[in-house]
C-alpha cells in the first residue's frame, strides 16, 4: 500500500498477493491390474500414496491361504481365523471397505466377507494388502469367450433380474462386450443376454 495521506478525503488502492495453499497429501492413488506381486513396501511414500489391487468398495477374491484379523496389527492374539486356499469356484470373496496401516506402517485392507453361502458372511476384519493374495472378483476387460464353471443363469437385463435361461456347467459362451453395473461388471453375450463376470462362476476360455 503506497501514497501520501492528508486530511482531505481521498481514495486508496490496496494491492496484495494470495499465497498458494499447498495440500498435505500429493498425487492420485493408482489402481493396478490383476497381475500379482508379493512386494509390500512400508516406506513413507507408499503410505501417502498406496498402490492397491482394487479401489474402495470393489470386490476382491482370495487366491491363497490368508489370515483374518481384528486389528491392522497382525498376531496370533488378533487373528480371528484363517481362510484356506480353495478351488476357484469356492474362493472367499471380500469387499474392500478401506485401507489401514499397522503400527510399523504396513498396509492392510479393512474388508467385509461377501462369500455366498459362507457362515462368515458379513464379518469384517483386516487382511494383508499384498497383491499376491488377491485378485479382482470380476473381469475388468472383455474375455471374448468364457466357460461356465459354476451354476449360473443368463438374464435379459444387466441387473440380472429377469432370467432367460439356465447355463450348464462346462458351457462355452461368446462375449460381445463387458458392461459396468454399479461396482461390478457384466458380460453381454452374443445373443444379447447378460451373465455375471464373477470369476468364481465363469472363466476366460
Amino acid at each position: 500500500m503506497t501514497g501520501t495521506y492528508t486530511a482531505d478525503p481521498q481514495s486508496v488502492t490496496l494491492s496484495y498477493k494470495v499465497a498458494p495453499i499447498i495440500p498435505t497429501g500429493s498425487g492420485t492413488s493408482t489402481s493396478t491390474s490383476e497381475s500379482s506381486s508379493s512386494s509390500d513396501s512400508s516406506s513413507t511414500g507408499d503410505q501417502k500414496q498406496p498402490v492397491v489391487v482394487a479401489k474402495k468398495d470393489r470386490a476382491i477374491t482370495v487366491v491363497k491361504k490368508i489370515g483374518f484379523y481384528r486389528t491392522p496389527d497382525f498376531s496370533k492374539k488378533t487373528r480371528q481365523y484363517y481362510y484356506a486356499k480353495q478351488k476357484r469356484s469356492r474362493r472367499p470373496q471380500f469387499v474392500i471397505m478401506g485401507v489401514a496401516y499397522s503400527k510399523n506402517g504396513t498396509k492392510r485392507y479393512l474388508v467385509r466377507d461377501v462369500t455366498s453361502g459362507s457362515k462368515r458372511y458379513g464379518k469384517t476384519g483386516y487382511i494383508t494388502a499384498k497383491r499376491a493374495f488377491t485378485v479382482h472378483s470380476y473381469y475388468q476387460g472383455n474375455p471374448k469367450r468364457i466357460k461356465v464353471i459354476w451354476k449360473t443363469n443368463a438374464y435379459r437385463d444387466k441387473a440380472l433380474k429377469h432370467q432367460v435361461k439356465h447355463l450348464k456347467r462346462g458351457e462355452i459362451l461368446r462375449v460381445k462386450k463387458i458392461v459396468r453395473y454399479h461396482l461390478t461388471t457384466r458380460l453381454m453375450l452374443s445373443d444379447g443376454s447378460f451373465v455375471t463376470s464373477n470369476k468364481t462362476r465363469v472363466i476366460k476360455k
